[in-house]
């Protein structure tokens, strides 16, 4: 497990790494639709990536800031010089929260302030309501543990599924899966 988890931190590098350039060519006045989905990607990656760990910080603060970048990306959110500016901000925060997260240190102090002016530059958008996922990983660690299967309230053939690190089968087989979600479909 702790090579995975140094896996994710040094794809978290590269990702920063690719954030900032793309902020960087935001920065020069080019605003084309792929340079935004890079931003929006790298911010994503890394939220999807920390859930895994249960690295429960750097998730919320990705989540916000990446509820914010699409907002850019669906032409909600005009792209100012104010902007690119926060969204470095947000980007340096989060590179913090990263590496707090590598060193399983505190949460950096500045996160509510950027994220606040961040969210600010929705203005009158509604928010975007999302069921809160709490990312910890259980305290006894079994093969339920790995895959959660949980069906959503508003379809029954609408299905979550979350692996979750902390077994002995991380990756787990067709037939596993089959086994552990026969239960959830009877």
């Amino acid at each position: 497990m702790a090579e995975i988890r140094a896996s994710f931190f040094l794809e978290c590098e590269e990702l920063i790494e690719s954030l900032q350039d793309a902020l960087l060519i935001l920065e020069s006045g080019e605003s084309d639709t792929e340079i935004i989905n890079v931003v929006f990607r790298a911010v994503h990656s890394i939220k999807g990536g920390a859930g895994a760990f249960g690295l429960t910080a750097l998730v919320n603060f990705a989540h916000r800031f990446e509820t914010v970048l699409d907002e850019l990306r669906s032409d909600r959110l005009e792209l100012t010089a104010e902007a690119v500016k926060l969204f470095f901000q947000g980007a340096d925060v989060l590179q913090d929260h990263i590496k707090a997260a590598q060193v399983e240190g505190p949460e950096p102090d500045c996160s509510d302030v950027v994220l606040a002016n961040l969210e600010a530059l929705m203005g009158d958008a509604p928010p975007v309501e999302e069921e809160i996922v709490d990312f910890s990983p259980p305290a006894s660690p079994s093969t339920s543990a790995i895959l959660e299967v949980v069906m959503t309230a508003t379809t029954p053939t609408c299905w979550k599924t979350a692996l979750m690190p902390g077994g002995s089968n991380f990756a787990p087989t067709p037939a596993s899966f089959v086994a552990e979600t026969r239960h959830c479909t009877s």
